[in-house]
């Protein structure tokens, strides 16, 4: 029972030194009604060896955001002794972002007239995985929490109106820190004024017209070289 326990032990402080879940979510709201920025969901070699998942300690990524969802890639993560997934949003429609109830897990980004409201909710406690009577299996719980690297960030267009989270000094960017074997309420509203609206709105439409102008230029060009092709073989 005494080598059982220094093992344990043993077993606890290489884990605790080296970190054992990692979840860092750091986004953008645009105004456009997209959201840019990662989220990494990773869990360390140490503990992967013990036969772990990221899926044990953390929210199922799936769960968050649809990953076939135009804009969104996703790619392995292998750095700094961890091991999981990357997913990458490049301008992902707020859409994307619904969940479908499944789970207790869920971001969702919703525009309501001006407002742009962040809301939902993230579970992280053990559920069934502790077992009060196992002083074992609680050890290993309370080091895997000591040492989580859990992190989320979103940053908004405008300054935020309120939230649960850690507000920035500049009123842009919110920030939670969640705790393993808690749950998380994500909330957050912003208002986008009218003028930046009717700025995004001009920058599309400027878009729109160099496409459009590209594409006049192109087939005029086009057409001049037919004529010139048509006048060689009448000579």
């Amino acid at each position: 029972m005494k080598i059982l326990r220094v093992c344990v032990i043993a077993m606890l402080s290489t884990l605790m030194l080296t970190g054992c879940v990692k979840l860092d979510l750091a986004l953008e709201v645009n105004a456009d009604s997209t959201v840019s920025g990662s989220m990494i969901f990773a869990i360390s070699d140490s503990l992967a060896s013990l036969g772990a998942d990221a899926s044990d300690s953390l929210p199922a990524a799936d769960s968050l955001v649809d990953s076939k969802a135009d804009g969104v890639t996703v790619t392995p993560y292998e750095k700094n002794g961890y091991t999981g997934s990357t997913y990458t949003f490049d301008r992902v429609p707020f859409s994307a972002f619904k969940s479908d109830g499944s789970t207790s897990n869920d971001i969702k980004v919703e525009r309501t007239g001006n407002q742009i409201k962040l809301t939902g909710a993230l579970d992280f406690s053990y559920g069934d995985s502790t077992d009060a009577s196992d002083p074992f299996s609680n050890l290993l719980a309370e080091s895997i929490s000591s040492s989580a690297d859990l992190k989320i960030s979103v940053k908004f267009p405008v300054k935020v109106l309120s939230s649960t989270g850690v507000i920035s000094e500049d009123g842009k960017t919110v920030t939670w820190i969640p705790k393993l074997g808690e749950k998380l309420d994500l909330a957050t509203t912003v208002e986008i004024p009218k003028a930046l609206q009717f700025k995004t709105q001009i920058v599309y439409a400027f878009l729109g017209l160099f496409v459009i102008l590209i594409l006049v230029i192109f087939l005029r060009k086009k057409k001049v070289k037919s004529k010139s092709v048509g006048s060689e073989f009448e000579i």
